[in-house]
């Protein structure tokens, strides 16, 4: 037989040969299979009820956008998961065969806004899942599939565990704040609104980051309060030490900051934005005097015995001819008695108190986006907000 002929020979062979087959390992039985399709269609499933529950929670007449978006992201969850099982399933060789997805039954009752039924199916959907997925896992194990045990064990048991508590709490939550209808719920909806759907405890049941949670409750006990500041919080503070300084991380350098960030406000409304307003209240805040060290800056109390005895004039006036100003002494940011300062020059101190200490402060109204440079503030915001100062995040 000739090389040619052979060759002809092996391709034909291979042609007709199912190359499933080949990649297929023995360990991935019909039984487990058809196990992994019927997780995805459980998936899908899912999908279809969290999606639901979004749409209902985004009706005007139920308006619940925080868990419109908490079931938005576990809708997307859910299809994320069916779509890796799925890639999974082909990759080891395996088919994919689609099968009917219910139509939830469930729905989000309007009259009145009844969230309890809805957050208990949600809860009790998410316990199936990860029964399943322990179910599945356990055949994979006794198939001897250990790619198939390793990945399930990783990417979904921990993940859906944690779901399961989440949403156990959210339940209880729910239900307690149900027994008198009005204001609980509104609260909560606000809450998972202001995180984006996600909801606020999930890090306390993350016990990846128990120590991380121990260490820093720690850390301010020993240290002062610190307070939090969220993930837009700290890129509108560095996008605001950007601006001002063409660099990408914090320096040193403080002789410019207040007329460089006066100049900036100056632009933006000579550029037709309107004037930035912001409310403060003050605790105990340091800023950065001459050099490097810092001071306690006046509390409200003091502030007002400041301005009716014109201390803040004569500090900034006649007593720079007569002495030079004491690095510890600071700069005062209270600029009235009621310690509301009028302007964005508080932002421009949170960003370089960033750089190390321990303070704390009160914001009594904010409302801005990344990005965004213009403090907007309606009169009725009255809720307070807690900013991280001294370098630690809590979510």
């Amino acid at each position: 037989m000739s090389h040619a002929e052979e060759a002809r020979k092996v391709i034909g062979d291979l042609s007709k040969q199912n190359i499933d087959d080949l990649v297929r390992p023995s360990s991935l039985t019909e039984q487990l299979e058809e196990s992994v399709r019927g997780h995805i269609h459980q998936e899908l499933t899912s999908w279809m009820f969290y999606r639901k529950l979004a749409a209902d929670c985004s009706r005007a007449n139920v308006a619940l956008h925080g868990f419109a978006m908490l079931w938005e992201r576990s809708a997307r969850e859910c299809l994320i998961d069916m779509h890796w099982l799925e890639k999974y399933l082909v990759t080891r060789g395996g088919r994919c065969k689609p099968t009917n997805i219910e139509a939830p039954t469930c729905e989000f009752s309007d009259n009145p806004v009844e969230p309890v039924a809805p957050c208990k199916e949600a809860f009790l959907t998410e316990k199936q899942l990860l029964e399943d997925l322990e179910r599945l896992c356990s055949l994979a194990e006794k198939s001897g599939e250990s790619a198939l045990t390793e990945a399930i064990q990783t990417r979904f048991l921990r993940k859906e565990a944690k779901h399961v508590k989440n949403l156990g709490d959210l339940l209880k939550q729910v239900a307690r704040v149900s027994k008198t209808p009005g204001l609980g719920l509104h609260l909560l909806d606000m809450q998972l609104r202001n995180h984006k759907g996600v909801m606020p405890w999930t890090v306390l049941n993350d016990p990846d980051r128990h120590n991380e949670a121990v260490e820093l409750g720690i850390g301010l006990m020993n240290s002062g309060p610190r307070v939090c500041v969220s993930h837009e919080d700290e890129e509108v503070i560095a996008d605001i030490h950007r601006t001002l300084t063409g660099k990408s991380h914090p320096g040193h350098d403080y002789s410019e900051l207040h007329s460089s960030f006066d100049k900036f406000l100056e632009e933006q409304v000579q550029g037709g934005k309107k004037r930035s307003n912001l409310g403060v209240c003050f605790q105990a805040v340091s800023t950065w005097g001459e050099g490097d060290g810092h001071a306690d800056v006046k509390t409200v109390g003091t502030a007002l015995w400041r301005t009716l005895t014109q201390q803040d004039i004569y500090e900034w006036t006649i007593q720079p001819w007569i002495s030079r100003k004491k690095p510890q002494d600071g700069r005062p940011l209270i600029r009235d008695f009621s310690g509301v300062v009028h302007s964005g020059e508080i932002m421009l101190q949170m960003t370089w108190l960033c750089v190390g200490g321990t303070q704390e402060l009160t914001l009594n109204q904010r409302s801005w986006t990344p990005g965004s440079w213009l403090l907007d503030l309606p009169a009725d915001y009255r809720w307070p907000t807690l900013i991280v100062l001294g370098g630690h995040r809590l979510h």
